[in-house]
């Protein structure tokens, strides 16, 4: 079924937002998939619920892009909804990568898997926003050289 298919309030969508963030919130892997599944169905159906499913899912896509399990059809959708939420509103593009980078220079628990999961949504957050593309990974590689990454920076070069 597509959210295009149902009416729903914007009270509906709130209460369909805080319960996928109370779904991700149980770090499920098979769950992923389809929680952000939705999340992408709603942003595509009603674009006025975006300010919500930033705020109550990217602390989670935080979370699980740490996880070093976190690959495939998991990183795939949160890849997809990063996607969508800046063709909603590109003007979060730069806010979402210095997040994003934080999370990937953060010291202490990142692994390699987890820079490859930050590197992905990077691509995403280029995918989403195309015009910004060359921009976008001229200040991520600039990035890149000057923070050694806790010496993995081959993981994203």
């Amino acid at each position: 079924m597509k959210m295009k298919d149902v009416s729903l309030s914007r009270d509906d969508l709130v209460h369909v937002a805080v319960s996928l963030k109370s779904v991700l919130g149980e770090v499920d892997l098979q769950l992923v998939p389809m929680a952000f599944g939705v999340a992408c169905e709603m942003l595509t159906a009603q674009s006025v619920i975006a300010d919500t499913l930033k705020s109550e899912l990217m602390p989670c896509v935080f979370s699980l892009i740490r996880m070093p399990a976190l690959q495939g059809g998991a990183l795939g959708a949160i890849v997809d909804f990063i996607v969508d939420l800046v063709k909603i509103r590109p003007t979060w593009l730069n806010e979402m990568r210095g997040e994003l980078w934080l999370v990937g220079s953060e010291s202490g628990h990142v692994t390699r898997r987890c820079l490859k999961s930050v590197a992905a949504c990077m691509a995403g957050l280029c995918r989403g926003v195309p015009q910004e593309t060359e921009g976008t990974v001229a200040e991520l590689v600039k990035e890149i050289k000057v923070f050694d990454w806790l010496g993995k920076k081959d993981g994203l070069l």
